[in-house]
């Protein structure tokens, strides 16, 4: 993982590399990056770390509610709440030290791999799985597929939004 510091102060951008052995990274493969104000958020393949500057903070199955350590996709909602998907357990969401998770057998999302996060204008919660596009209004869980919908692949990797609140 790198860290480009101060790139147009200088001529020569200030390069930090952290890794397991010289920081608390739980993993040297980083998947997925989230800035949340001054806290940088990783997830890796054994588990998710965050960094403000100055403090590590990690979290796995060991020390958090985290089922599952593999992190796929982090997205930042507000100051306060990072959602966070998985390679078996599903999504979190993280509100300060509370964490809520979601998967096949206690919500709508048909899929407990999570590969993409997106949050659209309205609020509502997108997801990238395996199985299609999951999504979450606050309430209620909604999906999309091959079968349901005439998606080419339930194969997704990511999802974004458009200018107009579009999907891709």
């Amino acid at each position: 993982l790198f860290l480009f510091e101060g790139f147009f102060s200088f001529s020569q951008p200030v390069i930090t590399n952290y890794r397991e052995e010289n920081s608390p990274l739980t993993f040297n493969t980083v998947r997925c990056i989230a800035i949340q104000s001054q806290t940088k958020w990783f997830g890796t393949d054994d588990g998710l770390c965050s960094f403000d500057g100055q403090n590590w903070e990690t979290f796995t199955s060991t020390n958090s509610p985290l089922i599952d350590d593999d992190i796929r996709a982090l997205k930042v909602e507000n100051d306060s709440t990072i959602w966070i998907g998985t390679m078996q357990s599903g999504l979190y969401k993280k509100q300060h030290s509370e964490w809520i998770n979601f998967n096949e057998s206690n919500s709508g999302l048909h899929d407990n791999l999570v590969r993409g996060i997106e949050i659209d204008s309205t609020g509502k919660i997108w997801l990238a799985t395996s199985e299609g596009v999951s999504m979450y209004d606050g309430t209620n869980w909604y999906n999309w597929n091959v079968t349901n919908n005439g998606l080419m692949t339930n194969n997704i990797t990511c999802i974004i939004t458009g200018f107009q609140n579009e999907k891709y």
